[in-house]
């Protein structure tokens, strides 16, 4: 009888519908323990777990009041790509600001990819001399989609970066879905969706670049040259940007200028660095192999010796 009453009081108290999952866990549990006590202490375990439910509950029923501004909210920024962003940041995961009922500040939330719709403009795509040195390394790999590293090293290589064309025209050569190729390219931070300056600075943001004057260094990169991290400079020299790691922690703080790794700079030396001309050129001879066919090579493997 007492039971009976309770599950009334508890289904007004819910609006009559489905109880919580842990609801129904202590009801099952306190009729559980209530057996083959006396009556004082069934009485108070009872009581105890109605006190219990009752908050469960009310909490349910708070959550369920606010569930439609929390939902409008989301679909306010779903799908709603950063204004003034590059195509490449517009379409990530980027973290955003959203409505939060409960919290005066808003609360940080995840912007869905959408694959859908590519920009007006697709860039430039591949030359036919370039498709020819991609299908070269087809042979190498058990399947076409192994080869997709070396085929967008190929294109960023020829084209400066890689466009959405680009994408596109790797993934009719690998037969893969151009999403795929999207998702490795916003992936690695080595490949640019925009077009980056001729010199490249990476700069190492590791514990221990940072420790050893890694931010102070960054501070004086940026007034340098007047750009910001993944910004080009206005003549197309120069683009700037950091990285995790850049394996050289013996040589903190480092960075590297295209492909020359320049070790324990000091603020002092930077503007000396910047002034050589060959301050990305490396010193042993280097391979082509990942490189665009120039005018005086054919695709193929005499395009792949250093």
């Amino acid at each position: 009888m007492r039971r009976a009453r309770r599950d009334r009081a508890a289904d007004r108290l819910f609006g009559g519908g489905q109880r919580p999952v842990r609801a129904q866990q202590l009801l099952r549990r306190d009729a559980v323990h209530r057996d083959g006590l006396p009556a004082a202490l069934s009485a108070c375990v009872a009581a105890c777990g109605a006190r219990e439910r009752s908050a469960i509950l009310l909490r349910t029923r708070e959550k369920r009041a606010a569930r439609p501004a929390r939902e409008a909210a989301a679909r306010q920024w779903r799908h709603r790509p950063a204004e003034g962003a590059c195509w490449r940041c517009a379409f990530r995961r980027v973290p955003v600001r959203r409505l939060n009922p409960k919290a005066g500040s808003g609360c940080v939330s995840w912007r869905v990819i959408d694959r859908k719709q590519a920009p007006a403009d697709l860039g430039p795509g591949l030359s036919e001399a370039a498709k020819a040195k991609i299908r070269w390394f087809f042979p190498r790999y058990e399947t076409k989609r192994a080869a997709i590293l070396p085929a967008l090293h190929i294109a960023q290589d020829e084209i400066g970066y890689i466009s959405t064309q680009a994408m596109r025209d790797v993934a009719k050569l690998l037969e893969i879905p151009p999403a795929a190729v999207m998702d490795v390219v916003t992936f690695y931070t080595h490949f640019w969706t925009h077009p980056k300056g001729r010199k490249v600075i990476v700069l190492c943001r590791s514990i221990s670049c940072e420790l050893l004057g890694a931010n102070r260094l960054r501070e004086a990169i940026e007034r340098r040259l007047g750009i910001g991290e993944h910004q080009t400079t206005a003549d197309g020299q120069w683009s700037f940007m950091t990285e995790e790691c850049l394996a050289a922690c013996d040589h903190a703080p480092c960075l590297l200028i295209n492909e020359k790794m320049h070790k324990c700079v000091k603020v002092e030396e930077l503007e000396r660095i910047l002034a050589d001309p060959h301050c990305d050129k490396l010193d042993i001879p280097r391979s082509e192999l990942y490189d665009a066919p120039r005018e005086s090579s054919t695709a193929g493997p005499a395009a792949g010796r250093g």
